[in-house]
């Protein structure tokens, strides 16, 4: 993400300082005509119909019409589908976000869930992970398995009441 600030301290494109990688032989970037992009990388072989800022986009990546990436950084051929919110998100590879999803995003009746290992507003999906349309994820989780069936008003307590848990795990 610090390529994308106003002065990074790595410059990809500086001649004194070759940068030599491996690159998949991938069409160009498609930039469609409902597509708003604003400081983004965007690689090969990406499909761009919504809006992006401030993210970083790996090859092949996919957005579909209407949905809008801020602040994320979407992993090798993942697919973010119509009308998703994806906000302070890293994508795994080829994960496919279902339309109207909102994940990462701060809301009450977001699918909250404890996790030590985040605590800076990041929502992690992990690669070849699937999730259904219409859910709602919210900032600081980790979703390491598919998500088939939207879950509705699940909002896990600071205090971990047993009522709560079990109706989590159900």
């Amino acid at each position: 993400m610090d390529l994308i600030c106003e002065t990074p301290e790595l410059v990809l494109d500086d001649p004194s300082w070759q940068l030599l990688t491996y690159s998949d032989n991938k069409p160009p970037q498609y930039i469609g005509q409902s597509a708003n992009v604003s400081r983004a990388y965007i690689a090969n072989g990406c499909r761009i119909n919504g809006r992006i800022s401030n993210s970083v986009l790996c090859v092949g990546a996919v957005i579909e019409e209407g949905a809008s990436v801020s602040n994320s950084f979407i992993m090798p051929g993942a697919y973010i589908g119509k009308n998703t919110q994806i906000e302070r998100c890293i994508i795994g590879e080829k994960a496919s976000i279902s339309a109207n999803c909102r994940i990462g995003v701060s809301s009450p009746d977001a699918l909250l869930m404890p996790c030590d290992l985040c605590s800076n507003g990041i929502t992690v999906v992990a690669p070849h992970v699937s999730i259904c349309s219409g859910t709602i994820v919210g900032q600081n989780c980790a979703v390491e398995n598919d998500i088939l069936s939207y879950v509705i008003d699940i909002n896990y307590k600071q205090e971990n009441s047993p009522e709560i848990i079990e109706e989590v795990a159900n």
